[in-house]
């Protein structure tokens, strides 16, 4: 067979493969995880804290609470805030002395002072739990987590796209291990 023709041979082929698969798909269920390090930072920066970012979490080794707040990328294929939103949200603590600690955190959707391109107010939703080095998702500790329904949503959590952030009243010993969104991205039908 001649150059050409295999290279011809060979971009049809790739073609064909191509479309044969964007054929096949619709819709395909996301997810984004980060480390508390990397996601998490102090709402009220001070060089004063014992609260910081490690490989193992972002953590409040010191004495005193200090609010944290978390904020999650906008989903793949996201366009808008109101597309291609979030379908639940999950932010793991654990506690780093073995205790029990309570703790409340507060997702928020959709961003201030957006009411005049239609963005509506954001919605807060509280949760608080009990966390400590043995909870419900074992190493990970325990988690907590947001669905659509928390924010009067149905199949996304309203304007979440890009504009979903979580606060925390951090105690003292516990840590932020990891956080993750997931959606549905829409891939071709």
């Amino acid at each position: 067979m001649k150059p050409n023709m295999r290279s011809i041979l060979l971009l049809a082929v790739i073609a064909g493969s191509m479309v044969g698969q964007s054929a096949m798909a619709a819709t395909q269920s996301r997810l984004i995880d980060q480390t508390g390090a990397n996601m998490c930072q102090l709402s009220i920066p001070t060089t004063d804290t014992k609260v910081r970012p490690k490989a193992t979490g972002f953590n409040n080794e010191g004495t005193t609470n200090a609010f944290v707040i978390c904020a999650f990328d906008a989903p793949p294929g996201s366009t808008t805030l109101a597309e291609g939103g979030l379908t639940g949200v999950v932010l793991y603590l654990k506690s780093l002395d073995g205790l029990s600690h309570t703790v409340t955190c507060t997702g928020v959707n959709s961003i201030a002072d957006g009411a005049d391109l239609g963005i509506p107010a954001p919605t807060y939703v509280a949760k608080t739990l009990a966390v400590n080095d043995t909870g419900t998702y074992g190493v990970f500790g325990v988690g907590f987590q947001w669905t659509p329904a928390d924010f009067g949503g149905t199949t996304t959590i309203p304007f979440s796209a890009g504009a979903f952030s979580v606060t925390c009243l951090l105690p003292p010993q516990v840590s932020i291990k990891i956080g993750g969104g997931a959606s549905d991205e829409d891939v071709g039908s």
